[in-house]
């Protein structure tokens, strides 16, 4: 239980550092994400965001719960497992996003 906390507080800590520095980067190469064009003038209070800020919360988290896994020696194949799963939700994500950016 204690494990889980300490992971949790440091995923807290590693996305409040590390959201406003991807913003200012992505600001900063000209990244955002592609207007919808379903509803634009929903979508054009939108544009300019970043996208891909998942990336953030999924580094954050993989990190610190291994990171914390291994420190406290509890590192299970469940654990493991978990962790494997979140990381392939997250590179799905990713991918999703990355084309929709990048690939036109």
């Amino acid at each position: 239980m204690l494990q889980a906390i300490i992971a949790g507080i440091v995923t807290f800590i590693l996305t409040l550092v590390g959201i406003p520095a991807f913003i200012r980067f992505y600001h900063k190469a000209h990244i955002s994400g592609q207007q919808m064009h379903e509803d634009v003038k929903q979508h054009q209070a939108k544009a300019g965001t970043p996208t891909m800020g998942g990336t953030v919360f999924l580094l954050a988290s993989v990190l610190s719960s291994f990171v914390t896994a291994l420190i406290s020696k509890e590192l299970s194949s469940a654990a493991l497992m978990v962790l494997f799963i979140l990381a392939l939700y997250g590179i799905v994500g990713f991918l999703d996003d990355f084309l929709k950016v990048f690939v036109k």
